[in-house]
């Protein structure tokens, strides 16, 4: 999924460094602060993105991928899969964060560990609810052994290494859960998919609009922000679609006016089509009048 590799990797990637520098100095306290900043961080980023790839997914599908051959049927198929992929979204983000943890502490072993028993975990699943959900039994299996995966990195390294602020990453949670939820019910009933993304960003975001201004110097002035957002846009850009294709944001403006005009065209192909059997059958119809009445005056 993009969030993962644009949040995921992209958050840890920029915090491993101060991580692994707190635990070097043996500064605990330091290091609970910098992850729990970065869970919250990341459920700011995760939790809204769930939200609207199971709530829209059937939107977000339609406007990436229905044309040409891809039809409402492979939109359905494909929507269900997203929707139980995305149900393990933030776990597979919050394992990118919590095993960067681990190696900062000189632990690469349980990471390892953890995910082979997610993965034997994944296979079980897949073979388990295969019968029963088929495709969409697949993508569940991945994300309950995710879950199984972040829960074990977590609480093991609560255990072994740094008491995590667990109180304040559940609050936190809950808040933005709430925004989110919010910010659903706002856009659900509007049809325009472009038009529906728009207004749940903003009523998620205005919810958001005093805490971000109290705290504009922490969000928007730290170094590791600036290299954050940098490590974004590469990520994306590495992200290919349409036959390798980058596709922007021009394409996805676009996509429903190109799918009207094909509708147009495939409506008129129609009507032309149907001309033509009727140009057809009429001249049929002036062959046979005409042998009839050729018949009569040979009869005469």
């Amino acid at each position: 999924l993009l969030p993962v590799g644009v949040f995921g990797v992209t958050i840890s990637n920029v915090l491993f460094p101060s991580i692994s520098r707190a635990a070097a100095n043996g500064d605990k306290e330091d290091t609970n602060r910098r992850i729990v900043s970065a869970l919250n961080f990341l459920n700011f980023l995760t939790i809204p993105s769930l939200f609207v790839l199971t709530f829209f997914s059937k939107d977000i599908i339609r406007l990436i991928f229905s044309y040409g051959k891809f039809n409402e049927e492979a939109v359905k198929i494909t929507s269900e899969c997203l929707f139980y992929y995305s149900l393990g979204l933030l776990f597979y983000v919050g394992v990118q964060l919590v095993s960067k943890g681990y190696y900062a502490m000189g632990d690469n072993k349980r990471p390892a560990k953890f995910s082979i028993i997610a993965i034997i975990m994944n296979i079980v699943l897949n073979y388990l609810l295969i019968k029963n959900f088929q495709h969409k039994g697949l993508a569940l299996a991945t994300s309950i052994s995710s879950g199984v995966n972040f829960f074990l990195l977590l609480f093991i390294y609560i255990k072994n290494y740094v008491k995590l602020d667990l109180k304040n990453i559940i609050l936190t949670s809950i808040k933005i859960c709430m925004s989110s939820i919010i910010a659903t019910c706002a856009a659900y009933y509007i049809n325009n998919v472009i038009l529906k993304l728009i207004v749940f960003s903003a009523v998620f975001l205005l919810q958001w609009a005093y805490p971000i201004y109290k705290y504009r110097e922490r969000v928007f002035y730290k170094k590791w922000l600036v290299l954050f957002w940098i490590l974004c846009y590469n990520q994306l850009k590495s992200y290919k679609f349409q036959g390798g294709r980058t596709m922007g944001l021009g394409d996805f403006l676009f996509k429903e006016k190109e799918e009207k005009y094909l509708k147009q065209i495939e409506n008129l192909q129609n009507k032309l089509k149907q001309q033509e059997e009727e140009i057809l059958q009429l001249k049929y119809d002036l062959e046979i009048v005409t042998q009839e009445r050729d018949n009569r005056i040979s009869g005469k």
